[in-house]
């Protein structure tokens, strides 16, 4: 991840507002780490969310980071969001992507048209 993005993501994370006994992790320095999650199995695919945000009610938020839109950006994340979106619902959450304000309108219809709730962060 580029540090332009990585500054993105950091602003997004200091700015998310967590209720007391709330765990914020992100990528990003000064917070702890999120842990690694996989489709399980030997030879699956694992994802780091750029910000989870684990509330004391056991529900978890994932932040995933988009690049800027295109089709090869779709073909290379959509699998990420896919995954993502079972794990927050596995979890009780919400599902965010975190991407450019110009993509904002694209991504969010091309993601409910396949039936995959999202909330978008614009920046």
């Amino acid at each position: 991840m580029k540090k332009s993005e990585l500054a993105i993501v950091k602003k997004v994370a200091e700015g998310i507002k967590i209720d007391n006994g709330d765990v914020l992790k992100s990528i990003v320095d000064g917070f702890d780490t999120p842990e690694k999650l996989s489709f399980g199995g030997f030879n699956a695919k694992s994802y780091v969310p750029e910000i989870v945000v684990e509330k004391q009610n056991g529900k978890k938020d994932y932040f995933i980071f988009a690049p800027k839109y295109s089709k090869k950006m779709i073909s290379e994340e959509f699998g990420k969001w896919i995954f993502f979106n079972i794990q927050s619902k596995k979890d009780n959450g919400v599902f965010h992507l975190i991407c450019r304000k110009d993509d904002s309108d694209k991504l969010k219809e091309l993601l409910e048209s396949k039936q995959i709730p999202v909330e978008i962060v614009g920046y």
